[in-house]
C-alpha cells in the first residue's frame, strides 16, 4: 500500500517556521507509523513496509535540504547572494582569502588589468549614484552594449510627400540614411583604503568602495560629457562641431542680455523646446536670476517643491559646475532636449559595468590596499538639432 506524506506549503508564511512545523508533523507521523509497523511485525506482518517507509522519509528529507527551501529564495537570488558575499570577502581580504566556491561565484573580467566584475546589484547601485555627480546622465538617452562600438542609423534626408488623385500611381522616394558610430572608451583609477578600515569593517568596506567609484566616475563623466575629445574620451557636447550656437553679446556690467536668452530659447523647434532643459553653472545662473522680461517680471522661477527643479522661462534648470563661465567665445548655456540629442552607451559584461582589482601589495608599507576600478563607456551627440548653445561674442 502506497503511503503519502503531507505537502509542505510555504506561500506567505515564514519559510523557517513553515519548514520547522512540517518537520515536527513529519516526525510525529513517522513515530506513529513505526509503532504500527512494530506491532504488525510482532504479529508476523510484512517487514518490507518498514523499508518503504524509510525510503519515503529519505526522499522528503532530501527535498527539504535543497537550496531555497529554507530561505524561500529563488535560484537566481541565491546565486546573487553568493556572488555578493564572495565579492565582499574579496574587497576586505583579497583574492587569497577566496575559497574555490567563492571564486566560482565571481565573474572574472577580460580587461587587461584583471580583477573581478562588480556584482550586478552593486553595479546597478553605482550607476544610480553616478547621476548625483553626473547630471547629464540623468538627461541623456542611456543604452547598454557588450561590443566595442555601436552603430546607429541617422537619416540624412527627408521623403517628399506627394498628394495623389484617385488611381494615380505613387512614386518611390528614397530616404537617405547614414550611420553614426559610438566607440566605447575605457577609463580607470584606483582608490586607496587603509587596511585598518578593511579589517574593522562589517560591510562598510563595500559601501566605501562603491561610493568612491560613483563619485570619481561621476565627476569625471560630468566633465567628459561636456568637453570630451572623442579620441581617448567619449565625445562631448560642447566640443562637437555640429553643435548649433546663438551669439550673445555681453553688456555692462559683464552681463547677458534678456534678448540673448530669448534667442536661445526660440532657436529650437517647439518639439524640442517643450522638452528642453537649461544647463549652466552657478555663476551664470546668478546672472539669469537677476534678469527681468519687458513687463519687469523675473524670468527665473523658484522650485515648487523640494524635488522639483527651478525654472527659466518655464523650463527646468540643471546646474552643472563643469559648464564654462560667460567669457568671450565661451558657451556658458546649453538648452535643449538632451534625451533626444545625446546618447550614452555603457559597456556591460556579465551584467556589470565595473570591474575591481584588489592590490594589497604596492601600498603595504603604508598600510594601504589599492582598489583599481575600471569601466568602459561611450557617448556622442546624435541629434544636434535638439540642442542649442548660447555663445558669448568674442
Amino acid at each position: 500500500m502506497t503511503k503519502h506524506f503531507p505537502i509542505i506549503e510555504l506561500k506567505d508564511a515564514d519559510p523557517v517556521d513553515a519548514v520547522t512545523a512540517a518537520l515536527d508533523d513529519l516526525t510525529k507521523s513517522v513515530d506513529e507509523r513505526l509503532k504500527a509497523i512494530e506491532t504488525k511485525s510482532a504479529g508476523g506482518a510484512d517487514a518490507g513496509e518498514l523499508d518503504a517507509l524509510k525510503a519515503s522519509l529519505a526522499k522528503i528529507e532530501a527535498r527539504l535540504s535543497r537550496p531555497g527551501i529554507i530561505t524561500g529564495k529563488s535560484a537566481d537570488e541565491t546565486k546573487a547572494d553568493a556572488e555578493t558575499k564572495a565579492f565582499g570577502t574579496y574587497i576586505r581580504r583579497g583574492e587569497k582569502a577566496l575559497g574555490a566556491d567563492e571564486i566560482k561565484a565571481l565573474n572574472v573580467t577580460t580587461a587587461a588589468q584583471g580583477g573581478y566584475m562588480v556584482p550586478p546589484e552593486m553595479s546597478a547601485e553605482i550607476l544610480r549614484e553616478l547621476v548625483e555627480y553626473s547630471p547629464i546622465r540623468a538627461l541623456a538617452d542611456v543604452r547598454d552594449t557588450s561590443k566595442s562600438s555601436v552603430f546607429y542609423p541617422k537619416r540624412t534626408g527627408r521623403p517628399n510627400i506627394t498628394w495623389l488623385s484617385e488611381g494615380e500611381a505613387r512614386t518611390e522616394e528614397a530616404i537617405a540614411f547614414g550611420q553614426v558610430e559610438i566607440k566605447i572608451k575605457e577609463a580607470g583609477f584606483f582608490i586607496p583604503v587603509t587596511n585598518r578600515l578593511l579589517g574593522d569593517s562589517q560591510g562598510a568596506a563595500e559601501a566605501e568602495v562603491r561610493l568612491a567609484i560613483a563619485e570619481a566616475y561621476g565627476k569625471n563623466e560630468s566633465e567628459v560629457f561636456l568637453n570630451g575629445d572623442g579620441v581617448k574620451e567619449p565625445s562631448g557636447i560642447l566640443t562637437d562641431a555640429s553643435l548649433v550656437t546663438v551669439e550673445a553679446p555681453l553688456t555692462a556690467p559683464d552681463s547677458i542680455q534678456y534678448n540673448s536668452v530669448l534667442d536661445t530659447f526660440y532657436a529650437l523647434p517647439a518639439t524640442y523646446r517643450n522638452r528642453g532643459s537649461w544647463l549652466l553653472n552657478s555663476t551664470v545662473l546668478k546672472l539669469l536670476r537677476k534678469m527681468k522680461d519687458e513687463a519687469g517680471t523675473y524670468i527665473w522661477q523658484p522650485a515648487l517643491s523640494q524635488d522639483a527643479p527651478e525654472r527659466i522661462l518655464g523650463r527646468p534648470v540643471i546646474e552643472i559646475p563643469e559648464m564654462p563661465d560667460h567669457a568671450p567665445s565661451a558657451v556658458p548655456v546649453l538648452f535643449g532636449d538632451f534625451k533626444s540629442a545625446y546618447r550614452i552607451v555603457d559597456h556591460i559584461e556579465n551584467g556589470s559595468a565595473f570591474s575591481v582589482l584588489v592590490d594589497p601589495y604596492t601600498g603595504a608599507t603604508n598600510g594601504i590596499t589599492k582598489f583599481h576600478a575600471n569601466r568602459r563607456v561611450g557617448a556622442k551627440l546624435l541629434r544636434p538639432e535638439a540642442i542649442v548653445g548660447m555663445k558669448i561674442a568674442a
